[in-house]
C-alpha cells in the first residue's frame, strides 16, 4: 500500500537510517506525490500490483478531507523545491491553500467537517511558507496568510477547554465522525507555536 496519511512519518522514519534511509525516504515522496496528483482528484491510496505498478485503491476515496493535508505535510517536511512547486500546481492542493477556500474542509462532499484535515494543512502551510520565504516571498506571505486564518477559525469556532471538536476519523465505518482526535489536539498546537514564534517551524 502507498498511503497518504502515512508518508510524514514513514518518510521521517527512514530518513533516520543514514544514506540508504535518505535515498528511500526521496524515493517513495517522489512515488506517493506522483500517484497522488497524478489525476484531477487526488488519490489518496494506491495498492501495489505483483508487477511493480500501481492501482487505485478505494479506501479512503478520492476526495477525502486529509488528501491535501498529509501529503502538503510530506513534501513540506522534506521535499525539493520542484516537488513543493508540482503540489502547490495541483489546482486541488491550490484550492485549499486558497484565501477564498472554506478554512474548514467537509470529510467529503455531503459529509460533516474535518477541523482536524484543517489543522494539519494549517502546520503544512506554515512549513511551506519557510521554505518558499528565501525564494518567493509573495507565496510565503499568502501561506502563511491561510494559515493564521485557519488557525483563527479553528480556535473562535471549534475549539472547547483546549480541544479542538469537530475533527473526523472514519466517515465510512462510523468511527469518530465528530470528535476530538488526538492529531487535531496535536496540530492546532504546533501551529500556534510556529505562528507566535515560540518553536521554529520544522522543530515537530
Amino acid at each position: 500500500m502507498a498511503r497518504v496519511d502515512g508518508l510524514p512519518g514513514l518518510l521521517q522514519l527512514l530518513r533516520l537510517q543514514g544514506p540508504g534511509g535518505i535515498t528511500a525516504a526521496r524515493n517513495q515522496l517522489e512515488l506517493q506525490l506522483g500517484l497522488t496528483t497524478g489525476e484531477r482528484e487526488p488519490r489518496p491510496a494506491w495498492r501495489a500490483r505483483p508487477d511493480g505498478t500501481w492501482a487505485h485503491h478505494s479506501d479512503p476515496a478520492p476526495g477525502w478531507s486529509r488528501t491535501a493535508a498529509w501529503l502538503s505535510l510530506a513534501v513540506a517536511g522534506v521535499g525539493d523545491e520542484a516537488e513543493r512547486r508540482k503540489l502547490l500546481s495541483h489546482p486541488r492542493v491550490a484550492a485549499r491553500f486558497a484565501a477564498t477556500s472554506p478554512a474548514v474542509p467537509l470529510v467529503r462532499p455531503g459529509g460533516p467537517p474535518d477541523t482536524s484535515a484543517a489543522a494539519i494543512e494549517a502546520v503544512a502551510a506554515l512549513k511551506l511558507a519557510a521554505r518558499a520565504s528565501a525564494t518567493c516571498p509573495q507565496t510565503a506571505a499568502r501561506l502563511r496568510e491561510r494559515a493564521t486564518a485557519v488557525l483563527r477559525e479553528l480556535v473562535t469556532a471549534h475549539l472547547r477547554d483546549g480541544r479542538l471538536l469537530n475533527g473526523c476519523y472514519d466517515i465510512d465505518h462510523g468511527v469518530a465522525t465528530r470528535h476530538e482526535l488526538v492529531w487535531g489536539d496535536f496540530f492546532p498546537a504546533v501551529g500556534l507555536a510556529t505562528l507566535t514564534g515560540v518553536i521554529s517551524p520544522f522543530t515537530c
